[in-house]
């Protein structure tokens, strides 16, 4: 949901919003084309914040549709950080909140995805690092539903550099053995 075109994205990780930003604007939203793989037990998603922009309104996250959910965390069965206030949300309601309040330019905060599959059942959970540190407790995502990394920004000046799977993670990696423990 981008109806001004204000994401622009070069280089394939590289994101720059030049829309409108403020409290009275809404949120232009991005997301992959193609949704977490089924086969993958973990992937990783995570933005560096070259610039937040004017009012740090720059939310990432997961979404189980293109896009049509809008901003991640603010609806059902979507899981964000959010770049104003610091918080995660999960199906609309605050589920943690990060050390720091607002994003800061040179921060990494990083969405890491685990998938466990059993003989009969599966289990899905998501964490949020920012700057290595995890943020509160892995949150249990339903697992019937496909999730799309997705981000959502309505600041002005904001620029992002994304790592959607690939590459070097800048975060820490959630696995069935490190996700429930400290440290």
């Amino acid at each position: 949901i981008d109806p001004d075109d204000s994401i622009k994205c070069s280089d394939g990780n590289d994101i720059v919003f030049s829309g409108v930003g403020g409290e009275r604007n809404p949120y232009s939203v991005i997301c992959t084309s193609q949704p977490i793989p089924l086969h993958l037990s973990s992937f990783h998603f995570d933005i560096q914040v070259n610039n937040s922009g004017e009012d740090d309104r720059v939310s990432f996250g997961l979404s189980t549709s293109n896009v049509e959910k809008g901003v991640p965390g603010t609806s059902s069965n979507t899981i964000g950080f959010c770049g104003e206030d610091g918080q995660i949300w999960h199906n609309n309601e605050k589920v943690a909140v990060s050390s720091a309040e607002h994003l800061t330019e040179g921060e990494t905060i990083c969405c890491n995805f685990t998938r466990i599959k059993t003989r009969n059942s599966s289990f899905t959970w998501c964490t949020f690092t920012r700057n290595r540190e995890k943020i509160e407790t892995p949150i249990l995502l339903d697992s019937n539903f496909l999730y799309y990394p997705t981000i959502a920004i309505a600041s002005s000046g904001a620029h992002l550099k994304t790592n959607i799977g690939s590459g070097e993670p800048k975060c820490i990696l959630g696995t069935a053995s490190s996700v429930f423990t400290s440290g």
